[in-house]
């Protein structure tokens, strides 16, 4: 994976961000782009240069500030405890470790556990948030109950998280149909006392004082008997319905405020969201299991915009966060509301994707190395002459070109044969020689102009008079200048050349 880079402005400086390669989540760059705007972290050259980070680079930068920060840490408490415990040490130690391990699953997605009451940061615990931690980036959200609108809402939540009110919801519908199931048995033994009551007033006065003598001798009879165990069952299913009705109640109260708030932002969260981060901070903001970077601009908070088909649009940089529903608007690098004819996404996009770039990158990068390490030949060595200067570009540039070109050394099928690209790696090899050779006769032909050239003018300066000697001097220095002058000329275009067939 790789993240175009897009420069802002910010804080009167000129900052790079990543942006996103997909629509989906991505803690990852959501923390790294608070800390470039934060200026605690830098991207890589060969990045910056290119205008593409893989995500190595992402991982190895965040990494290395948070083992920095690690650092910092440790020194603070081992300060502290001067040689006594270190379980805080140790403590550091861990999360750093499980750091580094998590960091390449950020990429994509993180879980976050959002309580409702607690505020912007009430998040339950958990590995990913333990990254943002050790990392210094604050992580908020605004998905929170309103304490004093929804009273009864807040204390059947009280301090419970987002999984665990989805199980009082699953809980919820399974009461429901325990519920049903009571209330039908209920009702079938209500049905049955009254029936038995009716055929009691029916009886004869006979029975009527067998029931009276029955009574007397004492609580034998299996019908009375089994009258009481009715009773004993009607009543304890009706406590199990209460306890079932509560369940199911409390489930469907959850579920709705689930459903109304199924945005996952409210307004009671984006009042105390507003209260919570400081003026010109930077934090991660979750929501809809996406994370975006949250800013604070003169009372007012956006929301960064890393939209790839932005990537080109400078007058689209912050998105305004004042609303739940979404509808807002786009603001530039000074927090100047965008004008709508300015925005065009679709045709502003890069023609190129990270991937792409990336690609590029590793010739760019050679190329690069290659002027860098001649430069710094030239400057060790400046006496060197011109064949000698175009043998090593030429031989620098043929063997680069054939690395990048073949990637790997040649092999040769079971068989012995080899394949068909490796076919064409040797025709190229054997072409970059015969290159190489012509250029270097090109090479050796200038340098003899060149040394016929100073044995003409140390001749004339041998012959002439003694009055016209200083004079034949700057001549010949002139002229050998002069063909130097062509000659470098000359190689350059050669070598411009020999690069345009050699990485064309």
């Amino acid at each position: 994976m790789a993240y175009s880079l897009k420069s802002v402005w910010f804080k009167d400086r000129n900052k790079k961000i990543l942006l996103q390669n997909e629509n989906g989540p991505c803690p990852l760059l959501a923390a790294a782009n608070v800390l470039l705007l934060s200026s605690k972290i830098t991207l890589p050259e060969s990045s910056i240069r290119n205008n593409v980070a893989s995500i190595d680079d992402v991982v190895n930068m965040l990494a290395g500030h948070a083992l920095r920060r690690n650092e910092q840490r440790t020194e603070t408490i081992t300060n502290v405890s001067e040689g006594d415990d270190h379980a805080g040490a140790e403590e550091a130690a861990h999360h750093i470790n499980e750091l580094l391990t998590l960091f390449p699953s950020l990429q994509h997605g993180m879980d976050v556990n959002p309580k409702f009451t607690l505020g912007p940061t009430g998040c339950e615990y958990t590995n990913g948030l333990g990254a943002f931690d050790i990392m210094g980036v604050d992580l908020v959200h605004g998905w929170l109950v309103d304490i004093e609108q929804e009273q009864e809402v807040a204390k059947v939540i009280g301090s419970k998280s987002y999984n665990e009110l989805v199980e009082m919801v699953i809980r919820g519908n399974e009461a429901t149909e325990l519920r049903e199931k009571l209330a039908k048995e209920i009702t079938r033994l209500l049905s049955d006392d009254d029936e038995k009551i009716t055929e009691e007033e029916g009886q004869n006065k006979e029975e009527e004082e067998d029931e009276e003598k029955s009574e007397i001798l004492g609580p034998y009879d299996t019908d009375d008997q089994s009258q009481i165990d009715k009773e004993k069952q009607l009543d304890t299913k009706q406590q199990e319905l209460q306890k079932h009705t509560d369940i199911a109640d409390q489930g469907s109260l959850v579920k709705q405020f689930l459903d109304s708030t199924s945005h996952q932002l409210t307004y009671a969260g984006l009042t105390e969201l507003h209260g919570h981060v400081k003026e010109g901070s930077l934090c991660v903001f979750f929501r809809n299991n996406h994370f975006a970077t949250l800013t604070k601009h003169e009372g007012t908070l956006y929301l960064l915009v890393t939209d790839l088909g932005y990537a080109r649009v400078q007058d689209v940089i912050w998105e305004k966060l004042d609303d739940i529903s979404g509808d807002t608007d786009l603001y530039d690098s000074h927090f100047s509301k965008t004008p709508v004819q300015s925005i065009h996404p679709s045709s502003a996009g890069p023609n190129l994707s990270p991937e792409q770039l990336l690609a590029q990158r590793g010739q760019s990068e050679a190329d690069y190395r290659l002027a860098l390490e001649l430069s710094r030949n030239d400057q060790a060595n400046p006496t060197n002459t011109l064949a000698e200067r175009e043998g090593d570009l030429i031989a620098a540039a043929t063997e680069l070109s054939l690395l990048e070109y073949n990637n790997t050394s040649p092999t040769e099928t079971p068989g012995g044969v080899e394949e068909p690209k490796q076919n064409e790696e040797s025709l190229y090899a054997i072409q970059m020689r015969a290159n190489e050779q012509r250029d270097l006769e090109v090479a050796m032909r200038l340098q003899a102009e060149l040394n016929a050239a100073e044995n003409s003018t140390a001749q004339q300066t041998t012959t002439s008079a003694p009055r016209s000697t200083s004079n034949a001097q700057t001549n010949g220095v002139h002229a050998v200048e002069e063909l130097e002058e062509e000659d470098e000329a000359e190689i350059q275009t050669r070598l411009v050349v020999l690069f345009a067939n050699a990485f064309g």
